[in-house]
């Protein structure tokens, strides 16, 4: 098969997100078809690159924005683009795994889950609560330091530990934040988070992709954000009945939900099995096989 060429993007204010996902779909891709990774590369560098490029086919991108000029080779078959509803190209396919509105293409059946996940063996636990405080790869809004005022409201002796993913850099003053005296865990860089989702079966979460693998394991999660997208996809996950979303400054009714899911068995048995049913797919498997079609399609094309 033709070599697959992939783009992608961080910083502060883009996040993470893109940058792990595609670093996921990359490993696994290059373990069956050539590939190459480009990470933060400019507009024109792209360009340059697809219009020079003989061997590329298939061209996967997964940025905050397009720009319609990086569509402008026709040479290639076909470009797999990710979180874009808007933008509408010939030969373009847009995944949207984080869109959960049944639209083709969308929803947990084209999330990269990483290959390791399927491969741990988690209980649904409900006692001695371990938990888990995200707002993406880089909080951009700075709400962790708001967050942190939750545990202060929760039930004394019902969290065991609490384990909070900070960006690098990132400041948060733990200081009159932690009256229960709660174990606190800080997660800067971890090789292998499915490591870390052993441990813990309650979270306060962003709606991004932590949300999704949290779900994947079936952690009842209470999700909170401040950005307009993320907004969004909380209030429709609340809809679906998959966890309770909150902004962040509404720590006293974050916490209240935290306790009601910690307090009753059967309502957070719910949220589990719910979550499980609902986002436990293989996307990188669904990636690969929409792939191997395109490029069928290719040779189709080419011999008629």
């Amino acid at each position: 098969m033709e070599k697959i060429v992939l783009f992608t993007e961080f910083s502060k204010r883009k996040g993470l997100g893109h940058y792990y996902r595609t670093v996921t779909l990359n490993n696994y891709l290059k373990k069956k078809i050539e590939t190459k990774l480009y990470i933060n590369k400019k507009k024109k560098f792209i360009i340059d690159y697809l219009r020079k490029s003989k061997k590329s086919k298939i061209v996967i991108m997964d940025f905050k924005r397009y720009d319609k000029t990086l569509f402008q080779d026709k040479k290639f078959l076909f470009y797999i683009i990710f979180d874009n509803k808007k933008l509408k190209v010939r030969n373009c396919i847009s995944l949207n795994p984080l869109d959960i509105s049944n639209r083709k293409y969308s929803g947990p059946d084209w999330y990269s889950y990483p290959v390791d996940f399927f491969k741990v063996k988690k209980k649904i636990k409900k006692d001695n609560f371990n938990l888990f405080i995200s707002q993406g790869g880089t909080d951009a809004n700075n709400n962790l330091n708001k967050l942190m005022n939750v545990l202060n409201f929760v039930k004394k002796n019902y969290i065991k530990k609490c384990f909070i993913k900070i960006p690098r850099n990132s400041k948060i003053n733990f200081k009159n934040k932690n009256k229960n005296k709660i174990i606190i865990k800080r997660i800067k860089n971890v090789k292998k988070i499915s490591s870390i989702y052993k441990k813990i079966n309650i979270a306060i979460t962003g709606c991004g992709n932590f949300s999704y693998e949290l779900s994947f394991f079936g952690i009842p999660s209470i999700y909170t954000s401040s950005e307009k997208k993320e907004i969004i996809r909380g209030k429709l996950l609340q809809k679906k009945k998959l966890g309770k979303f909150f902004y962040p400054n509404q720590t006293k009714l974050i916490a209240n939900e935290l306790n009601r899911i910690m307090n009753s068995a059967n309502y957070y048995s719910r949220l589990s099995h719910k979550k499980i049913f609902f986002f436990k797919k293989n996307g990188l498997v669904n990636i690969l096989n929409l792939i191997k079609s395109l490029k069928k399609k290719y040779e189709f094309q080419k011999n008629y």
